[in-house]
């Protein structure tokens, strides 16, 4: 990936930039002229995010809804027994 950036005389800029998914091997980084090149030696894929597991919510909130209709329907059908 190329990025140019033009400066006025005198002047200066923070430039910041993320290097990813790079593949083991040489590599060569190019400013102003200046390059320099570095090595990946071996790469280290990061642990995927745990995630919501939403089914098991969905499973306990469902159960949960369940349980207190039943409960209701016992409570009020030995309110009417009595």
């Amino acid at each position: 990936m190329v990025k140019e950036v033009t400066l006025a005389g005198q002047s200066s800029k923070t430039l910041t930039f993320e290097v990813s998914n790079l593949a083991a091997g040489k590599h060569k980084v190019e400013i102003a002229g200046l390059s320099e090149q570095f090595s990946v030696v071996r790469v280290i894929t990061p642990p995927e995010e745990a995630g919501v597991n939403w089914p098991v919510i969905d499973l306990g909130v469902g159960a949960t809804i369940i349980a207190g209709v039943l409960g209701l329907y016992f409570i009020t059908r030995r309110s009417h027994q009595i």
